[in-house]
C-alpha cells in the first residue's frame, strides 16, 4: 500500500468515525423543546429561533390541540422575530390575552413586572403566566450564555 492510499484510507475512516458524533451534536431540538414544554407548562431553557420554528411545525396533533406548547413556543420565539411591544406591565398582559401567546418582544424587567402584577382573572383563566415565564426564561438564558 502506498503512502497516498494509506492516507486516503485513514481519511475515510476518520470521516466515518466522526459522522455519528456530528449527527448527535446537530440532532433536532424539537423533541427537547416539546418535552420541556410538557414538563411544567413553560419553557425553562433558551432555544434558538430555528429550533423553535421547527418544533412549532412538528408538533403532534394532540400536543398542538390540548397543550399550551404552541403558545409557549411562539412566546419565546417572539424574542427573535417579534417587534418590540408597548411599555408597561399591562401591555404584556393585553398581548397574551388577545393572542393566547406573546406576539411581541418585551424587556426582562417588564416581563417580571407583568408576572408580579398579573390580574387574578388572567392568572386563573389563561396560560399567560407560562407564556410570560417562557419569554422571560429565554431572556435570562440568553444573557447567561
Amino acid at each position: 500500500m502506498t503512502f497516498s492510499t494509506a492516507a486516503l484510507v485513514v481519511g475515510i475512516c476518520s470521516l466515518v468515525l466522526a459522522a455519528p458524533g456530528a449527527a448527535r451534536t446537530t440532532a433536532p431540538a424539537h423533541g427537547a423543546i416539546v418535552k420541556d414544554c410538557l414538563d411544567n407548562g413553560r419553557l425553562d431553557r433558551h432555544y434558538r429561533s430555528a429550533d423553535l420554528a421547527a418544533a412549532a411545525k412538528r408538533l403532534q396533533p394532540d400536543v398542538e390541540q390540548y397543550s399550551s406548547c404552541p403558545g409557549l413556543i411562539a412566546s419565546q420565539r417572539a424574542l427573535y422575530v417579534g417587534r418590540a411591544g408597548a411599555t408597561g406591565r399591562k401591555a404584556v398582559e393585553r398581548d397574551c390575552v388577545a393572542h393566547g401567546a406573546l406576539r411581541r418582544r418585551y424587556p426582562a424587567a417588564q416581563l417580571r413586572a407583568a408576572l408580579a402584577g398579573l390580574s387574578v382573572d388572567v392568572a386563573d383563566n389563561t396560560q399567560c403566566r407560562g407564556m410570560i415565564s417562557s419569554q422571560l426564561s429565554g431572556w435570562e438564558r440568553s444573557l447567561a450564555s
